[in-house]
């Protein structure tokens, strides 16, 4: 009886048993979590059908709790210790099971913050050497070499595009001329501090000049060498159009003479030790320009600010006409119309706000002195004295030939600036437009329905106030084009192409009515329309 009893309690265990398994569910709606690498503890919200267990593949640094429970909603938080495992993501798998039904949490934590260089060391010998450091990293870093090294060690970066970067910094070490042994250092900067590599470089003696060739421009110059080593030494031979003119220590500072050639030339300064071993420089210089022996034509700009609307602009008028034969071909008259005049320059706001116009007619000359409307010839005198005062207070450094061609409808101009000077320039290109006949106010002698307007501009080729450009060289050029559609309303008989040019004051005074800017107009040229314009000189 006993017997058939625990039979009948065994086979009832299994039937029950084997309905939880087959019916057994989990519920979870997020399976993979990612952790920071500080580490953290995360929730893990879930609905099992029956009692359930937890367990980590990983319990040395990823823990979970509880590890059981009974069915229904259930929580347990998953735990994450610090990564300090040297910049590697590492990974876990939390297992939670109900019966037969299993669901697997994919663990993820970050890398921690590294930059590690494979090498923190470098020996290089006297004669330099390159070398490529692996830096496994996950921050952004930036490399530079120390100043004091910064003469004989370059470092530059060529990233990865990897999670866990691994970017390479290729140094290169220059070759020691002579002297004791130096050191470096190359500085990796991130967000967790600097990291340094160390270079250290052999010493060596040697007879070695700093360099081997040397090009002067065509107006001479003056150029330092230095000569390596400790060895004693001499100048064997120096071209007679190069002087030496100071010695100090091992560094020579020489002075070339201008090469009046329009060729270039070449000649080479011979160092020699006492050995009889001897190193030559070659050096070599650009020949001057045909134009560089010559002055530039200079031409003043007088703007006037003008509507055919102001009643005491033509007295303006008559007077820039009467400066002009005061002093023939040497100004150059702009007539920029303002708003409400049926000429209106659509482009002069800009100029009237850098030129400070409060009311026409206002003349600025060469962009730097402002001219008021008095009587005919004290105004035409003040021209012609602010025109001859620009050309003796600055000189002129620039010149121009203009090539211009009417195609159709379109006005083409090509044109070539010369200079004789370095420095910062602005350029601006117009067309004018002369011989127009409309109406204008005049209080003095009357209204004129006809009246002829000259040098009104038309349209700006370049941004009004100048497109900016540096030359570098003491005689350079620089080529510019320009294309526009002429307007029905102009008549292409009468049209002019204007430019002018703009220097830097810099260390130069400036010499102005008011602060116009850092630029006044150092040279003026126009061409009618279809025409040339060679380069003047005087």
């Amino acid at each position: 009886m006993k017997a058939r009893f625990l039979l009948a309690a065994a086979a009832a265990f299994l039937c029950g048993c084997s309905s939880i398994i087959s019916d057994a569910f989990i519920d979870i709606d997020q399976t993979s979590y990612i952790f920071p690498a500080a580490g953290d503890i995360y929730s893990v919200e879930f609905t099992a059908s029956a009692k359930w267990t937890a367990v980590s593949d990983n319990t040395s640094w990823c823990r979970v709790a509880p590890s059981s429970g009974e069915p229904g909603k259930s929580t347990i938080r998953v735990t994450t210790t610090m990564n300090h495992e040297g910049g590697n993501e590492r990974y876990a798998k939390v297992t939670i099971s109900c019966g037969l039904a299993q669901k697997d949490l994919e663990i993820i934590q970050l890398e921690a913050n590294t930059l590690k260089p494979e090498q923190e060391h470098l020996s290089s010998s006297d004669e330099g050497e390159t070398f490529d450091v692996k830096i496994r990293h996950n921050v952004d870093f930036t490399v530079k070499v120390e100043d004091a090294a910064a003469s004989w060690i370059t470092a530059s970066i060529s990233p990865s595009s990897k999670a866990m970067k691994e970017s390479i910094v290729h140094i290169e070490v220059m070759r020691n001329f002579g002297g004791p042994g130096r050191s470096g250092m190359v500085v990796l900067n991130s967000e967790l501090g600097p990291k340094t590599i160390e270079v250290v470089q052999s010493g060596a003696d040697v007879f070695a000049l700093d360099k081997t060739t040397q090009a002067i421009p065509g107006q001479g110059g003056t150029f330092t060498v230095m000569v390596f080593g400790t060895m004693p030494y001499h100048i064997n031979t120096i071209p007679d159009w190069i002087s030496e003119i100071e010695e100090n220590g091992r560094v020579h500072t020489f002075q070339a003479n201008a090469n009046e050639s329009e060729s270039s030339r070449e000649g080479t300064i011979v160092f020699c030790d006492e050995g009889g071993t001897c190193i030559p420089l070659i050096v070599t210089q650009e020949g001057m320009p045909e134009w560089a022996a010559k002055k530039f034509r200079h031409q003043s700009l007088l703007m006037r600010f003008t509507a055919t609307w102001c009643g005491w602009c033509p007295r303006m008028n008559k007077s820039v006409k009467k400066a002009q034969e005061l002093y023939p071909g040497k100004i150059q008259h702009l007539a920029i119309h303002g708003g409400g005049s049926s000429l209106e320059f659509e482009s002069a706001g800009p100029l009237e706000t850098r030129y400070r116009i409060s009311g026409f007619p206002t003349g600025i000359a060469d962009g730097r002195i402002e001219i008021g409307n008095m009587d005919i010839n004290s105004t035409a005198n003040r021209i012609v004295e602010a025109a001859k005062e620009t050309e003796n207070l600055y000189g002129t450094v620039s010149g121009a030939s203009i090539r211009t061609a009417l195609d159709g409808g379109n006005l083409n101009v090509d044109a070539t600036l010369y200079f004789t000077a370095p420095g910062s320039y602005l350029v601006t290109a117009l067309v004018v437009e002369d011989d127009i006949v409309t109406a204008q106010s005049d209080y003095e002698e009357g209204d004129h329905p006809y009246y002829t307007h000259d040098g009104v501009a038309r349209k700006a080729l370049t941004s009004v106030e100048g497109d900016t450009f540096s030359q570098t060289g003491s005689f350079s050029s620089r080529d510019f084009s320009w294309s526009t559609k002429v307007d029905s309303k102009w008549k292409s008989s009468n049209l002019r192409v204007l430019i002018y040019v703009q220097a830097k004051y810099g260390n130069r005074v400036k010499k102005s009515t008011n602060n116009y800017g850092e630029y006044y107009v150092d040279n003026c040229f126009t061409v009618k329309a279809g025409e040339t314009l060679e380069l003047e000189t005087e």
